[in-house]
């Protein structure tokens, strides 16, 4: 169940960072999705890395580590590409400023870090990449 909460609080985080823009236009792990044919849109990767204990014992805590990768892409024939990736990607970044907590149903995930990528030419679009480091505590469950 952690795993989920997890998901949805770095879902929800993203789709809040990228705005109401974006509505209808974020593509999912496990959800069809058929890309629009205008405009920006954007897919959201959950990179784990897994869990490593924290503590020791029943009850003890594990924690989750891994990116949210967030890849942003526009048509390369749109106007400024360039630009508008950019302004997408700053202003993602800028909402995941390190130390943030993100929630979901109790489950807190803080983030680490948040960095840009290179832009880059993908079939007939262009596409930027946010990268955001984070970090989740989770409680163990008793053995029964």
């Amino acid at each position: 169940m952690s795993e989920f909460r997890i998901d949805r609080a770095l879902e929800s985080a993203a789709a809040a960072a990228l705005g109401s823009d974006f509505t209808g236009r974020i593509a999912t792990e496990g959800n069809p999705f058929t890309p629009p044919s205008a405009g920006a849109w954007a897919q959201l990767t959950n990179l784990r890395a897994g869990a490593d204990v924290a503590s020791l014992g029943v009850g003890g805590m594990d924690d989750h580590t891994g990116v949210l990768q967030i890849d942003i892409t526009v048509p390369a024939n749109s106007t400024n590409p360039r630009g508008v990736l950019l302004g997408h990607a700053d202003r993602v970044r800028a909402f995941f400023v390190a130390g943030r907590p993100l929630t979901f149903q109790g489950q807190t995930v803080r983030v680490r870090s948040a960095s840009v990528s290179s832009l880059r030419l993908v079939d007939t679009n262009q596409r930027v990449s946010v990268s955001i480091s984070y970090t989740a505590l989770t409680i163990r469950p008793e053995i029964t």
